[in-house]
Order: structure tokens, then C-alpha cells, then sequence
């Protein structure tokens, strides 16, 4: 319904895009980002970053293995 909704019925990424929210990945991603050093946050806090420039330029970019990961899973 998500993908039909998307208009993404006749394409690749269709059948893909229900499988991103699977429980697993999602307490995957969760555990990942809980497991993250807080002095990296603290620092860029005091840095002068705001929390959406700590997610964008510190937290994503550590993050690109589990992002990496999630779809190898899937496709297996």
C-alpha cells in the first residue's frame, strides 16, 4: 500500500521501500545511534552546533556501515 501510494509499483525501489522498516533494522539503527560516543555530541555541542547539525555532520556520516549494511540484509 506504501509503495502503490508512491506511485513506485512499476519500478525497482518499489518492493524494496516496505522492507526499510522491518523491526529488526529499526532496533539495529536504534542500538547503533544509543551506542554512539557522547563526547562527540558534547563537543560539537560546545562547538556551537545545533542537534540537527550533529545528526547531519557528525552521526550520519558515522552511521554510513549500518546504512550499508541494512539493504545487504534485505537483499539476501
Amino acid at each position: 500500500m506504501v509503495a502503490n501510494r508512491l506511485h513506485m509499483l512499476n519500478c525497482y525501489p518499489g518492493p524494496a521501500l516496505p522492507t526499510i522498516g522491518y523491526p529488526m533494522y529499526i532496533f539495529l539503527y536504534y542500538n547503533h545511534f544509543k551506542g554512539m560516543p557522547t563526547e562527540l555530541m558534547e563537543a560539537a555541542i560546545v562547538d556551537g552546533e545545533s542537534y540537527g547539525g550533529i545528526f547531519w555532520r557528525i552521526m550520519l556520516p558515522l552511521s554510513k556501515p549500518i546504512f550499508a549494511a541494512a539493504p545487504e540484509w534485505t537483499f539476501l
